[in-house]
């Protein structure tokens, strides 16, 4: 845990992971509860109709979209994209072809395991009296 200046309100805090204080994470919270809830009973709607619906800013929506908190939604006007390859996505930040890509570079760089020490039961006792 470090101190921190919240990027939301500039309230300097304890940062337990979440990279705000407590009271905009709330309100981040909150926000995202809002636009969850309207999206499950309005599934289609436009980004900007949904921040006139549900008074969270454009940003925060993307965030959330970003974040993956928000799957299998149609908001139009997103304009999400791929930060790899930049084809537009639905949600997340990378688009699945390039995960899969970028998990195949991963395991290529992967350093291969050094050879297992065999590891025997002999007590120093015995090692110094076989030499």
């Amino acid at each position: 845990m470090e101190i921190s200046t919240c990027p939301e309100c500039g309230r300097i805090f304890v940062d337990a992971g979440t990279g705000m204080c407590i009271e905009c994470a709330r309100e981040e919270e909150r926000q995202y509860e809002t636009v969850r809830k309207y999206l499950s009973e309005n599934p289609s709607v436009s980004i900007d109709f949904l921040c006139s619906e549900t008074g969270v800013k454009k940003e925060k929506i993307l965030k959330f979209l970003r974040q993956g908190r928000l799957l299998q939604v149609n908001i139009t006007g997103a304009d999400l994209r791929c930060e790899v390859c930049g084809t537009i996505i639905l949600s997340g930040r990378v688009c699945e072809k390039c995960v899969k890509k970028l998990q195949g570079i991963a395991t290529e760089l992967q350093p291969e395991e050094p050879p297992q020490r065999q590891t025997g039961k002999m007590h120093i006792f015995e090692h110094i009296k076989n030499k």
